[in-house]
């Protein structure tokens, strides 16, 4: 989910990026166009002041009709900055739109990745709790089984002492009936 999320604001980035660039472009342009215009301006007025200062009798066509051209280009030129003026516009707005949107994007992205920090933590919380919680109850198991070890072991001291004493026991017995049987022996032999 997250890598579609970053394609989709990588594609909006480049798409930011691409209108920057024709933005730059567009200005170029326009710069362009501003600078012939005026050149164009320029030379137009030279024309028509070399006109005012001629002779009527000494003028003719041509400097008219290349006044008529430069004004034909000039308007042409007009145009097409016009042109310029509102794809600079379009692309203007396409790219504040493009911005707002991968804002918002990133916006629901960063609030998304709160939520699931919070989550994570929460967990995380949970997950800590009850290993705790396993450790001292483990160690209250092992503490249990020590005791009752403990208990066992005193239990057996306790039967290997009986069982001593019962061995020791039925050795003096069998010592204290032999040596009656010997005596025994003794006194029919005797």
């Amino acid at each position: 989910m997250y890598t579609r999320l970053t394609d989709h604001e990588q594609r909006l980035r480049r798409q930011v990026q691409h209108a920057e660039t024709l933005v730059v472009c567009l200005a170029r342009k326009e710069a362009r166009l501003r600078n012939q215009e005026a050149a164009w301006e320029g030379e137009r007025r030279v024309w028509i002041k070399r006109l005012q200062g001629a002779n009527v009798a000494d003028t003719n066509t041509g400097p008219v009709d290349t006044i008529r051209d430069l004004e034909r280009t000039l308007a042409l030129q007009t145009n097409a900055h016009a042109h310029v003026e509102t794809q600079l516009a379009e692309v203007r707005a396409q790219s504040a739109t493009a911005d707002s949107a991968w804002r918002n994007q990133v916006r629901e992205l960063e609030l998304k990745l709160d939520s699931v920090s919070r989550e994570h933590d929460k967990a995380m919380a949970r997950l800590e709790e009850a290993h705790a919680m396993a450790l001292q109850d483990a160690a209250l198991q092992v503490r249990q089984a020590q005791k009752d070890q403990a208990k066992q072991d005193v239990y057996i001291r306790q039967l290997e002492r009986q069982l001593k004493r019962l061995q020791d026991s039925a050795v003096a017995q069998e010592k204290d009936e032999l040596q009656a049987l010997a005596r025994q022996l003794e006194k029919r032999y005797v």
